[in-house]
């Protein structure tokens, strides 16, 4: 077979056709991510246009075949400029371009129409090529930041050879020029030409699917190194484990540091074996299960633990992430050990008396109030006891506050043995309170009074000081004497202070 012109332009026109759907391609994967992508299908729409209008020179008009076909592939050139210097990102020099375009079209309107010449004509889409390219690599070598000419060092030779390919075509047409307006006839040099097109057809194609690659692979680099930067650097605790198995696959300093462990010594583990579930590695399934249910797991509370059984209070969340054809569990976790342990101690403050370090008059309400619901519910009774200390007084007065506060300490600690099971507290002073729950029988709310009378007399010195200590005590019983918390207190007070008034008299 001859492969004359005609051939070769039939098989350019299989080439850009190739090309339309790779770029096509291309740009549905990447539309999103890039801009330009669009303009370079466009590009090689027109030319195959262009060069679709080439092929049926002689059957129709030359305003179509040799004019428009023309115009339309150097419009495409053009976008195809534009395309690259939106994919870099880069300012497009419109008036620049757009007089390039002018007087093109005027130069080959009159080599067309004024004074046909076929060679001109290819001398100019020489020209042409030589502009394309050279804006191109202007654009890519004086303007492009450092970050991207990184990836574009190669395409940079392509421009540079398909401007010295259009350069010795310019020059081609000028030393040995076509006496003959027939692009179809088989001179050597066209078919040089044309071979040159079709190895532009296939080469530009690829180097921009190649340059679209190289982009996405180095921002695949650049993202993975700022992950990787980020997640080895974070303060907050990391850990990405095989979801199946718990199989561990990368950890970050946080999480070294918080469980004291080593990279070597993690990776490869599964988070049973370094014992971070604590005994307990029925809470990893339960987690799995509320995964597989596709529950939210964000900033919740959740305690692990060290390898020397420390706990480590957390607030939890984690994801499942995709990586080599698996499931993996990315947990994040901001280490509130410290954090719990101030909120504790706060709470406990305010919860407890701040010498005996009894419950205090806050907690009592609270207490009661839980005592009245059950009672509300399940009918259970119970009792409240108040106890006054006897001639406490005396002994501040004679030992000092100390003496006194040390006394008040003791007395509380007798008093939590005694009342084990029940609600204790400090109401302030010298005095106390309990709430005995499920207990509602006096025979069996005096044995315990009786109990605790005995542990306070029972106390005859401290710190090798003697003391002569007592105690007044009364009691009420809800509902019986009152519905509420002040009229329980006033009615126990009632009594213990008709305790302390007989003893006075005696």
């Amino acid at each position: 077979m001859t492969f004359d012109v005609r051939t070769l332009f039939l098989a350019n026109m299989i080439i850009y056709g190739i090309n339309i759907f790779a770029i096509a391609m291309l740009w549905q994967n990447n539309a999103n991510r890039y801009k330009g992508l669009f303009q370079w299908l466009l590009s090689i729409v027109l030319v195959f246009i262009g060069n679709l209008l080439i092929m049926f020179r002689g059957s129709i008009p030359d305003f179509f075949s040799i004019w428009l076909a023309n115009v339309i592939i150097m419009i495409a050139f053009q976008i195809n400029v534009y395309g690259l210097v939106k994919f870099f990102l880069l300012k497009y020099r419109f008036y620049y371009h757009v007089f390039f375009g002018l007087f093109y079209t005027a130069l080959f309107t009159y080599y067309t129409y004024l004074e046909p010449n076929l060679n001109a004509r290819n001398g100019l889409i020489g020209f042409l090529g030589l502009f394309t390219f050279g804006s191109m690599f202007i654009y890519i070598h004086f303007d492009l930041s450092a970050y991207f000419k990184r990836i574009t060092r190669q395409f940079e030779i392509v421009l540079i050879l398909f401007m010295i390919g259009n350069l010795i075509r310019i020059i081609y047409a000028i030393i040995d020029p076509t006496h003959h307006e027939d692009i179809f006839l088989n001179h050597p040099r066209d078919v040089l030409s044309n071979i040159f097109v079709s190895v532009f057809a296939i080469i530009l194609p690829l180097a921009f699917i190649i340059l679209v690659n190289k982009r996405a692979l180095d921002e695949v680099d650049v993202e993975e190194a700022k992950f990787k930067s980020a997640f080895d650097n974070s303060p907050v605790i990391m850990i990405i484990s095989r979801l199946s198995s718990g199989e561990i696959y990368d950890v970050n300093k946080a999480f070294l540091d918080t469980f004291e462990l080593s990279r070597d010594f993690v990776i490869g583990k599964t988070t049973a074996q370094i014992k971070i579930w604590g005994s307990d590695n029925q809470r990893r399934e339960e987690l799995l299960k509320r995964i597989a249910k596709r529950e939210e797991i964000e900033h919740q509370e959740m305690t692990f633990f060290k390898m020397n059984g420390d706990p480590v209070e957390t607030i939890y969340s984690c994801r499942v992430i995709r990586m080599f054809g698996d499931d993996f569990l990315l947990s994040t976790a901001s280490d509130t050990t410290l954090l719990g342990r101030a909120k504790r101690e706060l709470i406990y403050i305010a919860t407890h008396d701040a010498l005996t370090g009894l419950l205090n008059r806050h907690e009592l309400e609270h207490y009661y109030q839980e005592l009245k619901d059950i009672y509300t519910k399940e009918l259970k009774p119970f009792s409240v006891i108040l106890i006054d200390l006897d001639r406490f007084k005396a002994v501040n007065d004679t030992y000092g506050h100390n003496i006194g506060d040390d006394l008040l300490i003791l007395i509380s600690r007798k008093l939590s043995l005694v009342f084990k099971d029940h609600f204790v507290a400090r109401l302030g002073g010298d005095e106390f309170i309990i709430l005995l729950k499920n207990l509602n029988q006096e025979t069996e709310i005096i044995k315990y009074m009786i109990k605790a009378r005995n542990e306070i007399t029972n106390l005859k010195s401290i710190e090798d000081k003697p003391i002569d200590i007592g105690a007044s005590i009364g009691f009420s019983i809800y509902p019986k004497d009152g519905l509420y918390l002040e009229d329980l207190v006033r009615q126990a007070d009632k009594m213990m202070y008709k305790e302390k008034d007989s003893k006075r008299r005696v």
